[in-house]
């Protein structure tokens, strides 16, 4: 909820899952630029969607941001590895959530090209 009041003026499309079921699909259905997701979700946890996604080459550098109170957690500590992924520790603020989603857009921006000399 806090997402949506957050990103409510501004351009960016949300989409929410119920569950990590069905956030696969939602991922796999509407290619996001950036998933986030919950540690704990029914059905398939926050890991184990990360892990589905990974090992599929077209989410495999998908920026995914685990919203999460729980930053201790070892299994999470140990996707923490991979560079497109981070966590948004809980409670957050909208300035948090905004500069997480500008840094994680722009780092998958096309480079532009260099001006001819």
């Amino acid at each position: 909820k806090l997402i949506t009041v957050c990103l409510r003026s501004t351009d960016h499309v949300l989409h929410f899952a119920n569950d990590g079921r069905e956030g696969i699909q939602l991922v796999e259905h509407e290619q996001p630029d950036i998933l986030f997701t919950d540690m704990w979700m029914p059905v398939i946890d926050g890991i184990d969607l990360w892990q589905h996604l990974r090992a599929q080459p077209a989410f495999a550098r998908l920026p995914i941001v685990f919203v999460t109170g729980s930053g201790d957690d070892k299994r999470l500590a140990a996707v923490l590895a991979d560079s497109a992924t981070e966590v948004l520790p809980k409670p957050f603020t909208p300035a948090a959530l905004r500069e997480t989603i500008d840094r994680l857009t722009n780092a998958r921006a096309p480079q532009g090209l260099a001006p001819e000399r």
